[in-house]
């Protein structure tokens, strides 16, 4: 979904670039939120790791709503 709300949002000239950025970008937010939510798991809860999880999923779901 990502990449067809980028093809939609860049300029032809500037979507090669854009699509590395919004790789880049998933790739560092991926492994961040690896570490924070394995971090959790294991030194707070189980629950507390899971509940980061799905929060950053609504935030990320409502920022995807919102630029449309």
């Amino acid at each position: 979904m990502e990449g067809a709300i980028a093809a939609e949002l860049l300029p032809a000239e500037t979507r090669g670039l854009g699509y590395g950025v919004l790789g880049s970008v998933n790739g560092v937010g991926d492994l961040f939120s690896s570490v924070v939510v394995g971090l959790l798991w294991t030194h707070v809860s189980v629950a507390a790791g899971l509940a980061y999880a799905a929060a950053l999923s609504l935030l990320g779901a409502a920022l995807i709503l919102r630029v449309r």
